[in-house]
């Protein structure tokens, strides 16, 4: 009903002063006599008969792509009602040293510095902070969202995780992420977080379901220094509220994140044409070099590998 709405806002507008000029055009080559009056309405009818073509063109193709968008992304995203979750950080108070620098330095702002800046005063203005990283994915993300909707996009927190967890959502993060976190318990018979050695760079790796029944498999994934994994995927928490989508954006290393950001904000359509509006999980391969550049390794869908030529 909200895209027959918007239909109907578009046509009252430009659209309809086309239609009625086009009409006025065509009566007046029927019903006037004046052969220079007729030449001349002939030649606006056929201009204004090209420009309602291409306003229709335009407008099927802003429906069709609503129409796309909400199947992927529920309808939900459409009003708004989607909110994208970032990982929050703060001061760890167990270092050992902490406890000491807080009492000498009573505002715990001055415990926050901006790297390479002169000025001896400046500060955070709050003792809390996000990723650049992840920033830059929720960028990516929220101008997906807004171009689509024309609306501004909820940014909530992982604190906040509590209440997010009956709505729709995209989480930016792995393990850094409370909301991510919830994500894997939810879906752990699809996709699970190994844990390696901490010393370690590169600690975590990823299993995913690649095949189910009695061959049952499991697909495992690691970052290396030259090629991180990200993660895109999809799931709906629960059969009985299909409007309610999680998204988790994710990877197995910073640029990955960003990586990842990109493919669902830039790829969502090709993606769409392979899902639909199944679960899925996408691995992808990040240079860091160039993490606005991933390239996709492999599809998962119903816990089984989907075989897609991208």
């Amino acid at each position: 009903m909200k895209i027959i709405r918007a239909a109907w806002r578009l046509l009252r507008r430009t659209d309809f002063f086309l239609l009625f000029l086009l009409a006025a055009s065509i009566l007046s080559v029927i019903f006037v006599k004046d052969e220079t009056f007729r030449s001349y309405a002939l030649n606006v009818s056929a201009s204004v008969a090209f420009a309602v073509i291409i306003r229709l063109t335009e407008f099927y193709g802003t429906v069709l792509r609503d129409v796309r968008f909400v199947d992927f992304f529920g309808r939900h995203a459409l009003n708004g009602k989607m909110g994208i979750v970032y990982p929050e950080f703060q001061l760890d108070p167990k270092i050992p040293d902490l406890p000491q620098v807080v009492d000498t330095i009573p505002d715990s702002q001055r415990l926050f510095i901006k790297p390479k800046h002169e000025d001896e005063i400046s500060r955070v203005d709050v003792p809390r902070c996000a990723a650049t990283n992840d920033l830059r994915a929720v960028t990516d993300l929220s101008s997906l969202l807004s171009e689509v909707t024309h609306l501004p996009t909820p940014l909530f927190p992982d604190t906040d995780w509590q209440r997010l967890m009956e709505r729709s959502f995209i989480t930016v993060g792995f393990s850094s992420n409370i909301l991510s976190m919830r994500w894997l318990a939810k879906n752990q018979d699809q996709m699970k977080r190994i844990h390696g050695d901490e010393a370690e760079r590169y600690s975590e790796h990823i299993s995913v379901r690649a095949s189910t029944g009695v061959s049952e498999k499991f697909d495992t994934y690691k970052s290396t220094e030259d090629r991180e994994i990200g993660i895109v995927a999809k799931c709906i928490p629960d059969p009985e509220q299909p409007d309610v989508i999680w998204f988790l954006v994710a990877g197995l290393g910073p640029d990955a994140t960003i990586g990842a950001a990109v493919f669902l904000a830039k790829k969502w359509k090709k993606i769409h044409s392979i899902m639909g509006n199944s679960e899925f999980v996408a691995v992808l391969e990040v240079n860091p070099a160039v993490a606005e550049y991933p390239e996709p390794i492999a599809f998962y869908r119903d816990g089984n590998k989907v075989a897609v030529e991208w």
